[in-house]
C-alpha cells in the first residue's frame, strides 16, 4: 500500500510554543512531510490534514483522545473506498492505491469524503466535551 509511517509531530512543545501561522510550525510540518517519498501519498496526507483542520475548527466539542495515526486514517479511508468500488463497480479489492490517488478530492465519492469519514469515526470513538455556549444544552 505504500504507507509512509510518518515521524511523530510531538504535542509539546508544538502546541504550547507555536501557532499554525508561525513559520517554525510550517517548517516542522514541512519537515515531517518531506519524509514521504511518494508524492501522491504526500498529497493525500496534506488533504487529510486539511480535513482534520476543518472538522476540528467547525466542531470544537470534538478532540482526538490519543495521538493521531495519519497512516491508519488513510488506510481506513482507502479500505472504505475499495468497499464502495467493489459494490458499485464490481472491482476487485487491491492493495495498490492508484485509483484512490486518481480520484478527485471533492464530490460524492471523492477522496475528501472518505478521509472525512475516517476522521469522524476516530473522533467519535472518544468523548465529546460539552461546550459552555452550546444552545442545545439542558441544565
Amino acid at each position: 500500500m505504500g504507507l509512509c509511517f510518518l515521524s511523530p509531530l510531538f504535542k509539546q512543545p508544538t502546541l504550547s510554543d507555536m501557532t499554525m501561522y508561525e513559520m517554525n510550525f510550517s517548517l516542522l510540518v514541512e519537515d515531517m512531510l518531506k519524509n514521504i517519498v511518494q508524492p501522491e501519498y504526500r498529497q493525500i496526507i496534506v488533504e487529510l490534514l486539511m480535513v482534520v483542520s476543518i472538522v476540528l475548527e467547525r466542531n470544537p466539542e470534538l478532540e482526538f483522545q490519543d495521538k493521531v495515526d495519519l497512516d491508519k486514517l488513510v488506510k481506513e479511508a482507502f479500505n472504505d473506498f475499495q468497499r464502495d468500488r467493489s459494490k458499485l463497480e464490481g472491482m476487485e479489492k487491491k492493495d495498490e492505491m492508484t485509483a484512490f490517488y486518481n480520484t478527485p478530492p471533492l464530490g460524492k465519492r471523492g477522496t475528501s469524503s472518505y478521509l472525512t469519514k475516517s476522521v469522524m469515526i476516530a473522533l467519535l470513538e472518544g468523548e465529546v466535551k460539552p461546550s459552555n455556549d452550546d444552545p442545545c444544552t439542558v441544565s
